[in-house]
């Protein structure tokens, strides 16, 4: 019996020891599973912050696009103008629109020392148009047929940008009208003075078929044109009389202007 006892009480720490084996294991694999949760957790977090970033700069790249693209298109307008507007109303709306839109793009790079320089720029450029003031003299027409058509294709695109600056309320619907009403009258001018400049260089090589080509379609235009009757009217009068004299003389329209006599 004595023996018996003494195997029961060597037995039992043995028994409390395989009982506490399991406890131990599952304290393990459950601090292995909380180690690997956290792990997913932050990583998602990560991966959420990384993605919220990504899109934060594709989304302001994408508004810097924008406003380059306004800015690339008004100084385009501008260019154009300077060449061959002589009034300033329409020039110092695209310099302003191209100075907004520069400022806009510090906004969202504030760092970007171009940018700033650029900004810098157009202000001063800005200040000498408001001074009615330019760099270069102002010629109404182009001497070549695709020039022409280019500049009368950017027109055309620049009415449209004066529309939507009325559709979004950055101008009145006066304004509107009137800034349309002068770039329809540049593009008749643009287009009369170059057929008539282009007639004038094919009538010194004697060339009088090209010359009178150009002279009908500096006629044609007018006729296409939405100016006053009268104007319209003395205007077609005008180049239908070179055209008939070209047909009656066959030579270039004499000059009726007296040349001024050298001082001796």
């Amino acid at each position: 019996m004595i023996r018996h006892a003494f195997a029961t009480l060597n037995q039992r720490p043995l028994l409390s020891i395989h009982h506490r084996r399991p406890t131990n294991t599952l304290m393990n694999v459950t601090y292995i599973i909380s180690v690997i949760a956290f792990l997913i957790i932050a990583s998602l977090i990560v991966s959420s912050m990384s993605y919220s970033r990504q899109k934060k700069i594709a989304r302001i790249q994408k508004r810097l696009n924008s406003l380059k693209k306004i800015t690339d298109e008004a100084l385009a307008h501008l260019q154009l103008l300077l060449q061959i507007d002589p009034s300033y109303e329409l020039i110092l709306v695209l310099q302003m629109q191209a100075i907004k839109a520069f400022e806009q793009m510090l906004e969202l790079t504030p760092n970007d020392p171009t940018l700033s320089a650029m900004l810098s720029i157009h202000k001063q450029n800005l200040k000498s148009y408001q001074d009615s003031t330019r760099n270069n003299e102002v010629v109404q027409f182009l001497s070549s047929d695709s020039a022409l058509t280019s500049a009368l294709s950017q027109l055309l695109q620049l009415v449209k940008v004066i529309e939507i600056d009325r559709n979004r309320n950055a101008i009145s619907e006066a304004h509107c009208a009137r800034l349309t009403a002068h770039i329809n009258e540049l593009k008749l001018n643009l287009e009369i003075e170059s057929h008539k400049k282009q007639a004038e260089v094919f009538g010194e090589k004697g060339d009088l078929v090209m010359y009178q080509l150009h002279i009908k379609k500096a006629r044609e235009a007018v006729k296409r044109s939405p100016i006053d009757p009268k104007k319209k009217a003395l205007t077609i009068k005008q180049l239908t009389d070179i055209l008939n004299e070209v047909k009656k003389t066959n030579q270039m329209p004499a000059d009726t202007e007296e040349k001024p006599k050298p001082e001796t």
